[in-house]
């Protein structure tokens, strides 16, 4: 964030602390995914072939719970969730962030020209499907 200092001594922090915000938010979701993944690795798959279960085979919900446990059943639905929110929320807030930073990059350069990122559509955004 160093590199976008500057935008302090421009006045204008709110900016920066917006970015420096998103930048937290992102780390926060990098941190979640890793903390599922190791918890995959280590503790889901280990358990999955020690109860011999075989790599795409079908298995009913109760089997794959008894062999996991309470426990990584539990951090694994909770961490998954918790991925969803965070990722669902940083979309939205890292678009914010994208045109305040963008808008105020105009008006402190108007002479200079700054690329658009057009972003995809969220599921939401796209889906014209009524609800029930």
């Amino acid at each position: 964030m160093a590199e976008l200092q500057f935008l302090i001594e421009q006045s204008q922090a709110t900016v920066f602390a917006t970015l420096l915000l998103e930048e937290q938010r992102f780390d926060l979701a990098l941190n979640l995914i890793k903390a599922r993944s190791d918890l995959v690795l280590n503790e889901v798959f280990p358990r999955m072939a020690a109860a011999g279960f075989g790599v795409g085979k079908t298995q009913e919900q109760g089997q794959v719970e008894e062999a996991l446990g309470i426990d990584v059943c539990h951090k694994l639905r909770a961490l998954t969730a918790s991925i969803y929110q965070n990722v669902d929320e940083d979309i939205a807030s890292l678009r914010g962030a994208y045109n305040l930073l963008r808008d105020t990059m105009k008006t402190l350069y108007p002479e200079r020209k700054f690329l658009e990122v057009i972003f995809d559509p969220t599921p939401i955004e796209s889906d014209t499907t009524p609800m029930p």
